[in-house]
């Protein structure tokens, strides 16, 4: 799950830096794409070791 909600390319990033020219929403996204990465993946593998 992690790798599915994972920062996205640095295309993505690079394009989103030329619309707001500012490097504190570079910043902010990749930050929210982490946390939101390592807090599904850490419900995901809670959820596996209780069916498990």
């Amino acid at each position: 799950m992690a790798i599915v909600f994972n920062v996205p390319c640095t295309m993505t990033v690079a394009a989103t830096y030329r619309e707001n020219h500012s490097a504190k929403w570079i910043v902010l996204s990749i930050g929210y794409y982490v946390a939101f990465s390592l807090a599904i993946s850490c419900v995901f593998y809670h959820i596996g070791l209780l069916i498990w």
